[in-house]
């Protein structure tokens, strides 16, 4: 066999002589590592890979996970976003803020995601979010969400049903006029859970 060929060879056949070299994402769990998950969710692989990897990071809850996986709710593959929001929402209150900040974002997507996140974060999301509600924020309207970025919050608030019922209730007085808004249309979108207890 010809030097050429031989070296052609062994070019095509490197890069396989260290695939079993990487750590699997069970592994890369295990060991908590996050910089290692990140990086599996941030490369161009198999989506399965990317998607255990959104998973891993949610169930080890570390902070640092939070500005990727938000990033992660821009990708094109619908399953990896919900991926990414089941991931979100399992770390809880410390992606609240950061859920919140990404309601005003322009990407569609974005905001869908962070909506559901807050919504099934639940309890420790009620109080941020009424907040978020106030005119003091002086949030500007995004003509392709159909309102003001508000309504990701109210549809967050109304998703989680009776434990945001009696602040949502309490909100209705508030001097500011978008808390006493958002908080009707809160009550309005949740329906059954809301009917008893303004009565």
């Amino acid at each position: 066999m010809k030097r050429l060929e031989i070296i052609i060879i062994i070019l095509i056949l490197f890069p396989f002589a260290f695939a079993g070299c990487e750590p699997s994402i069970e592994e890369l769990k295990t060991k908590r590592d996050v910089d290692g998950l990140i990086q599996k969710l941030r490369e161009n692989g198999f989506f399965s890979t990317r998607l255990e990897a959104a998973t891993a990071l949610g169930e080890i809850g570390d902070k640092q996970a939070i500005a990727p996986l938000i990033y992660s709710l821009q990708d094109e593959d619908k399953n990896f976003r919900v991926g990414a929001t089941m991931a979100l929402a399992k770390i809880g209150e410390p992606a609240v803020a950061p859920l919140i900040e990404a309601l005003k974002g322009e990407d569609k997507n974005v905001r869908m995601g962070a909506t559901t996140a807050l919504a099934n974060i639940g309890k420790s999301a009620i109080s941020p979010l009424i907040e978020f509600l106030k005119n003091e924020h002086k949030i500007p309207r995004i003509v392709s969400f159909g309102d003001d970025v508000r309504m990701g919050a109210r549809v967050a608030l109304a998703r989680m049903g009776e434990p945001a019922v009696a602040p949502l209730i309490e909100a209705l007085k508030n001097e500011d006029e978008n808390v006493r808004m958002g908080a009707k249309v809160a009550l309005a979108r949740m329906g059954e859970p809301a009917v008893a207890p303004l009565h």
